[in-house]
């Protein structure tokens, strides 16, 4: 009887088997979630969680570090240059008569011509037809008066007086009119870049009155510098500066700017600034070198080490927040001595002396510019 009651009370096998296996992953899971509280509590309890942060937010390092601070400088900016023609000393070379050019004796912008020189023929329909009226009137004994307006007509055409007494005396018309240089200097062509070839052709038709050509005379030089966006509110006409070639800096000449203009070049921003009355031991084309001193405001100045260019005139510096360096974009004006005027305000920053030990062959910064706090 007593082994009965005992059988009557046992569990079965598969069902304490079932209880087991039900109540394993809740004890497992458990132990887990307690093992991975534990782990986040020793990161944070250590202070090493900016070692698991990605590589290119923030660097480990002992570089020296330093406080940036503001100030006014007076510095010497150099700007790079050239030699031209002075744009206000010229005289536009235009068509008398409309038709086909049929001979041109131009071949590139600033090619140099002199006064009187034939520069191109014209073939010319109107031309024709006013000759054959002189000729006409002569040969039938026309009135004078018709005569001599046949006359003053070829002369508006451009042609020439002893020209007008051959053609009335031979009754042989001439059916080209040469264009002559009104003034002795340079072919310009606005259109075509400086010593390539002009865009006018033979064949090309032109229209009574066109500028066919700018004859930039030879009688003045300017000089033209070229200053960037930073430099530029430093710079107003009447400012002084001092030049000389690039392959002679011991020729030294001052100037006064005389003329400040922005101007769109290849992508590019930046200001012009144009001297008058250049020594005439100059010749255009030159390349120039300009000195200016320029006094700064007041703002952050750090050493060219201390800011990563990013290209694109993207600049980093590396800020210091705690034992780790972070990258910050900001915003950069004029370089001058070795050193970089910053525009933000990073008073109270410290940063990385020379960021370009921060930055190695594997390591790279963000393409998302973050803002200066």
């Amino acid at each position: 009887m007593k082994k009965k009651n005992i059988n009557k009370y046992r569990i079965p096998g598969w069902m304490l088997l079932l209880a087991f296996a039900c109540k394993q992953p809740a004890d497992i899971k458990g132990h887990e979630h307690h093992a991975h509280t534990a782990m986040r509590s020793v990161v944070a309890d250590t202070g090493i969680s900016h070692l698991i942060r990605p590589v290119n937010e923030e660097v480990l390092s002992k570089v020296q570090v330093l406080t940036p601070a503001k100030t006014t400088k007076a510095i010497t900016v150099k700007v790079q240059g050239v030699v031209g023609y002075d744009t206000r000393e010229n005289t536009s070379l235009s068509a008398r008569v409309g038709g086909r050019i049929e001979k041109l004796y131009v071949k590139y912008n600033y090619q140099p011509v002199q006064k009187g020189q034939l520069v191109l023929t014209i073939y010319s329909p109107d031309l024709v037809a006013a000759q054959r009226e002189l000729i006409l009137l002569v040969r039938t004994n026309g009135e004078d008066q018709l005569v001599q307006s046949a006359r003053q007509r070829l002369r508006l055409l451009g042609i020439t007086e002893a020209q007008i007494e051959t053609i009335a005396r031979s009754g042989n018309p001439v059916y080209s009119i040469p264009v002559y240089a009104n003034a002795s200097g340079y072919i310009l062509e606005q259109s075509a870049p400086a010593n390539s070839a002009i865009a006018t052709r033979e064949g090309q038709y032109v229209t009574t009155g066109q500028t066919l050509f700018t004859i930039y005379t030879n009688q003045a030089l300017v000089a033209d510098f070229s200053f960037s966006p930073a430099q530029a509110a430093s710079i107003a006409k009447g400012k002084e500066l001092s030049y000389y070639p690039s392959s002679n800096p011991n020729l030294s000449y001052t100037g006064k700017i005389g003329l400040v203009r922005p101007v769109l070049g290849s992508g590019q921003n930046f200001t012009q600034a144009r001297v008058y009355q250049v020594p005439r031991n100059l010749k255009p084309g030159q390349q120039l070198t300009a000195e200016m001193t320029i006094v700064t405001g007041s703002h952050y100045w750090l050493p060219q080490e201390a800011v990563l260019d990013m290209g694109n005139h993207q600049m980093v510096l590396f800020k210091k927040e705690g034992p780790v360096f972070t990258p910050v974009y900001i915003q950069t004006g004029i370089k001058a001595d070795r050193q970089i005027e910053v525009l933000d305000e990073i008073g109270n920053w410290q940063v990385a002396a020379n960021a370009y030990y921060l930055v190695d062959s594997e390591g790279f910064i963000p393409q998302t510019q973050k803002q200066t706090p």
